[in-house]
């Protein structure tokens, strides 16, 4: 169990971060996107009534505003309050939010963990919950982060699960995968609850990852804690394991989203730089305009590439026979 539970850490932290950085790669590289005309831009300072810099004469020779701060408020408040939700469905609301700020708040929860470790390892702190100072603030904190994760994790996994099972609505659209997901992240949350009434503590969890910063099993540790853990439950063997999973599964998902909201906040719907034929994308848009779309409709030129289409108006075609 702690070889396995070694190993599949080391690896999920390895192919977590691997993925993720190959699909970011990967949007990075995909073609430039054009100004959304979807209105407000939240940067511009003409925002709140849905204005462009567009509207100023000899906009081309202005310096720009972009209220970068407005623009990062936004996106956390979009981030951690989810109001389009609360507004348009609130029933729903009352299981996403909470599903959603628990896998938040468990990587949270996780990240400490490893600071504690890395404070017991390199600074020899007695990380405990009867230590006093800044190591029982940074216990404590650990572990309400991570109770508080386990309770609303729970709640929204059963609450998104009933959601789908009984809303017609997004009944029609569920998946196996769905229902799947539910019944892993519940597993996930309700492990770590479960670990900690078994335990009493985090401390196992602290020195497990004492362990991983050793590269060692908890055994080869165990002796040179500054505090005594006796063992290390099932429970919390399972925690860990399934934690490490999740790592593992969670670039598989949509769950993605949670690094493209980022970017599609950033470089889409804010990417508004105008291209006034002196930039470095230059020589990408001319690659862009040489693209020949597929699709075919009634305004459509067929066999023209994006430059033929933007610079001539769509032939007539005649109806008479």
């Amino acid at each position: 169990m702690e070889h396995f539970a070694l190993i599949i850490t080391y690896f999920a932290y390895v192919f977590v971060v691997a993925a993720y950085y190959y699909k970011v790669q990967k949007y990075f590289k995909m073609p430039q996107n054009l100004r959304w005309e979807l209105y407000p831009v939240i940067h511009e300072k003409n925002h709140k009534y849905g204005g462009s810099y567009f509207e100023e004469v000899d906009w081309q020779n202005k310096p720009r505003h972009k209220n970068v701060f407005r623009s990062i408020l936004t996106l956390v408040k979009r981030y951690l309050i989810m109001g389009s939700y609360f507004e348009k469905k609130r029933g729903y609301w009352f299981g996403l939010y909470p599903w959603h700020m628990g896998f938040l708040l468990i990587v949270l929860f996780d990240g400490l963990v490893v600071l504690d470790a890395i404070f017991v390892e390199v600074g020899g702190w007695t990380v405990t919950r009867d230590a006093g100072g800044g190591a029982g603030f940074l216990y404590d904190l650990t572990l309400v982060i991570g109770l508080v994760s386990f309770t609303i994790g729970c709640i929204g996994s059963v609450l998104m699960f009933f959601h789908r099972v009984f809303d017609e609505n997004l009944k029609e659209y569920a998946t196996p995968q769905n229902y799947f997901n539910y019944v892993f992240f519940l597993a996930m949350f309700g492990t770590g609850w479960a670990a900690f009434i078994e335990a009493g503590g985090i401390e196992g969890f602290i020195a497990f990852w004492v362990g991983v910063i050793n590269g060692s099993t908890f055994a080869g540790v165990q002796d040179s804690l500054p505090f005594v853990v006796e063992e290390i439950g099932m429970l919390e063997w399972a925690h860990i394991i399934i934690f490490a999973a999740f790592l593992i599964y969670l670039p598989l998902t949509r769950s993605t989203h949670y690094i493209t909201k980022i970017l599609y906040f950033f470089w889409i719907l804010s990417g508004d730089t105008p291209n006034l034929g002196k930039g470095e994308n230059d020589a990408k848009l001319g690659e862009y305009l040489n693209y020949k779309p597929s699709w075919s409709a009634t305004h459509h030129q067929t066999g023209a590439t994006w430059g033929e289409r933007a610079t001539s108006l769509p032939e007539k075609k005649d109806d008479k026979k």
